[in-house]
C-alpha cells in the first residue's frame, strides 16, 4: 500500500492505483495521476528584427516547446545587452530610447512549463542618417551592419568675388547614389569647404577639398578671372 518509483524518461505519464482483494480480484481506482516529466529547454526557432527606426527596434520570437509547452505567464524576457527590459507573455517586443547608427545586443530568454529556460541574441543597429560637416580634415565612419546605404554628397560652395564688383560664389554640385557595404568597412570622408572671398587683387586659394576662390578684375575694366580647382 505504499513505495516509491522512478521515472527516467522526459515526457507525459499516468499512474493508475489498482486495490487488489484477497482472491487476487483488482479494481482500478477512478482518479489517475497525470504528469509530464520535461527537462528539456525550450526550442527558439527564430529571434529576429522586424523593424526599426533611429530610436526604436522591434523583434519576434518564434519557440516551441515539445513536452511541458511554453510557460502561461512570463514566457518571453527581454533583455537590452544585460539589462532586463520586460517579462511578458508576447513574443514580440519593441525596444525604444535608442541612438541612430548604433550596435545593440538584444537577447531573448524563453522559459516552459517545467522552470527549463533557452535563450538566444542578436545584434542590430537602429535606422537613422549622419551628417558631416566641414572640419578640415578627412573624417571617418565605420559601418556597423551589412547592407545597402544611401550616400548625398554637396560640392562646396565657391569664394564670392568683392574686388572690383560683387558676385556670390557658385554653389557645389549634388549628387546621390546607394552602394552595399560589410560590417566593419571604413569610410573616409572629405567635406569641402567653400572658397575663400577674393577681396584684393592678390592670389587667395581654394577652400580644403571644394569650393574655388573669388574671381577679381582689374580697375581698368578688362576682366581677369582666376579659377582654382581641389
Amino acid at each position: 500500500n505504499g513505495g516509491t518509483f522512478t521515472i527516467t524518461a522526459d515526457g507525459t505519464w499516468t499512474v493508475t492505483a489498482y486495490i487488489y482483494d484477497r482472491s487476487g480480484r483488482d479494481t482500478a481506482i477512478s482518479s489517475n495521476l497525470v504528469f509530464t516529466r520535461d527537462t528539456i529547454a525550450p526550442t527558439i526557432s527564430n529571434f529576429t528584427k522586424t523593424a526599426r527606426t533611429g530610436s526604436t527596434i522591434n523583434v519576434s520570437v518564434s519557440a516551441s516547446d515539445e513536452f511541458s509547452g511554453l510557460a502561461t505567464s512570463g514566457t518571453y524576457q527581454y533583455y537590452q545587452a544585460s539589462t532586463s527590459k520586460s517579462t511578458t507573455t508576447a513574443n514580440s517586443y519593441q525596444y525604444t530610447g535608442l541612438v541612430d547608427l548604433t550596435n545593440y545586443i538584444l537577447k531573448v530568454i524563453v522559459k516552459d512549463k517545467s522552470g527549463n529556460t533557452s535563450e538566444q541574441s542578436i545584434t542590430v543597429m537602429t535606422a537613422g542618417s549622419k551628417d558631416f560637416a566641414y572640419t578640415g580634415a578627412a573624417q571617418t565612419f565605420t559601418i556597423l551592419e551589412t547592407g545597402t546605404y544611401k550616400l548625398e554628397v554637396w560640392g562646396a560652395q565657391g569664394g564670392n568675388a568683392t574686388y572690383g564688383t560683387s558676385a556670390t560664389g557658385g554653389k557645389g554640385g549634388y549628387s546621390i547614389g546607394t552602394i552595399s557595404l560589410s560590417s566593419q568597412t571604413v569610410i573616409y570622408v572629405y567635406v569641402g569647404g567653400k572658397g575663400i572671398n577674393n577681396s584684393t587683387s592678390s592670389a587667395k586659394s581654394g577652400g580644403f577639398n571644394g569650393g574655388g576662390r573669388g574671381g577679381n578684375y582689374s580697375g581698368s575694366g578688362r576682366r581677369r578671372y582666376r579659377y582654382s580647382y581641389r
